[in-house]
């Protein structure tokens, strides 16, 4: 067990201060990123808006494009109701002749499938794709196009933060989304992002003509798609002041769900374009992406070693109450209570220490670039800097578990 917790400890320090360091490095250097002044590139945009059963929230959608500081006649929305059973359609069809609408007599099981059906209708040199349950922010596609200005980049993504989130783990999910712009910034620098974000990820038309359509049997196309741009050499950048909302879920049942999909593709993604892995033609991204796969095992490890030390007293406790025959007052009369601190290992102390001080400073540079102020008090912050990350492990073991019982996720809806 120490040399599991030594290895958790070491791993996570290692991977703190890597990033840590692509941070110092580029923050002192300049961004050439961006050559283009904001609205020097303004060409056609067609955006792809796939939807299915989503009532609630593709009104908002449309009315936020239909907003977009951009020249109405550069800018196309196609929205392709993928057989959607509610009043989706019926919300689509209200908007008259400012959207196109495409409708799906039969849902086709995969956001893949409304997506191809709408890059055959888009006739834009640029195309956007938009969840349906998601929000762009006005000034959001200028910010995003001027990176295309380097004919290597392939696809930008923007900066996505959770909508008015309500519920306790909308409020949890905030905090990771902010620390995702975070990393994803971090991953444009070195250009090593492996996906390209359902709500609003912009590409080149003519990748789709090189590289093909979205794949229609992968339940996260778009992180599919990033690594067949990868392997292809084309750049994908972030424009990380280029804000989308988008709806998270409102209960741990919905979060599990929607990260049992993310995770089961991350494995089968992975397993796909293994070649990339350590392969010198693709620079850093070769390294970085089984890194990406490194950090789950760490995820995983560590989320096991916690709940070892949380049961072994628990069950020690219920051994012990056995013996007295569950007499708790008998119980309590010998329970010892003694804790010294030497018998802490300092060492382990110490480290655990920095990467508590290193997560601070994460969350503490998220908040900085995402323009946020901490929110909803101390107790979430907390609760999020100590378990959150232990709740996503869980859900990682159940995906490995399910992955090898054999169970899989057939729908991408």
């Amino acid at each position: 067990m120490d040399l599991a917790i030594w290895f958790v400890y070491i791993s996570s320090l290692y991977l703190a201060i890597f990033w840590l360091l692509v941070l110092i490095r580029n923050r002192f250097e300049p961004e050439e990123e961006k050559k283009d002044e904001i609205g020097a590139y303004s060409p056609r945009v067609s955006v792809i808006v796939p939807a299915y059963n989503e009532e609630k929230g593709v009104g908002k959608c449309i009315e936020s494009l239909l907003n977009i500081d951009y020249p109405k006649k550069l800018l196309e929305i196609i929205v392709v109701n993928d057989g959607s059973k509610d009043g989706t359609k019926r919300i689509c069809e209200s908007f008259g002749k400012k959207i196109r609408l495409i409708n799906i007599e039969k849902n086709s099981g995969t956001k893949a499938v409304p997506m191809n059906i709408g890059l055959d209708y888009a006739t834009g040199e640029v195309i956007a794709c938009l969840d349906s349950d998601s929000i762009v922010s006005p000034d959001a596609l200028k910010k995003m196009l001027p990176y295309f200005s380097d004919p290597k980049v392939g696809a930008v993504t923007p900066a996505l933060k959770v909508y008015e989130p309500k519920t306790f783990v909308q409020k949890l999910q905030w905090f990771e989304y902010l620390f995702a712009i975070f990393l994803r910034k971090l991953m444009s620098f070195i250009d090593c992002i492996y996906v390209t974000p359902g709500p609003f990820s912009i590409y080149r038309a003519e990748v789709f003509e090189k590289v093909g359509k979205f794949d229609e049997k992968n339940i996260t196309e778009d992180m599919e798609m990033a690594l067949r741009l990868q392997s292809e050499h084309y750049k994908i950048k972030n424009a990380i002041d280029a804000f989308v909302y988008t709806i998270a879920p409102k209960n741990k049942r919905e979060m599990y769900k929607q990260r049992r999909r993310w995770y089961t593709g991350l494995l089968y993604n992975a397993l796909k374009y293994k070649y990339l892995f350590f392969n010198r033609k693709y620079g850093d991204f070769g390294v970085l992406m089984p890194m990406n796969v490194f950090s789950v095992f760490i995820v995983m490890l560590s989320t096991s070693i916690f709940a070892y030390y949380l049961l072994k007293p628990a069950f020690i406790n219920l051994t012990n109450m056995m013996l007295v025959d569950f007499d708790i007052m008998t119980y309590l009369k010998v329970l010892e209570i003694d804790i010294l601190l030497l018998d802490f290992d300092i060492a382990k102390v110490l480290i655990v220490v920095l990467v508590f001080i290193f997560g601070i400073i994460t969350l503490t540079l998220s908040h900085m670039f995402s323009k946020e102020p901490l929110r909803f008090g101390t107790y979430p912050v907390i609760l999020f800097m100590l378990f959150y990350f232990m709740f996503l492990g869980v859900i990682w073991i159940g995906v490995i578990a399910e992955t090898v019982l054999g169970g899989g996720i057939k729908r991408r809806w």
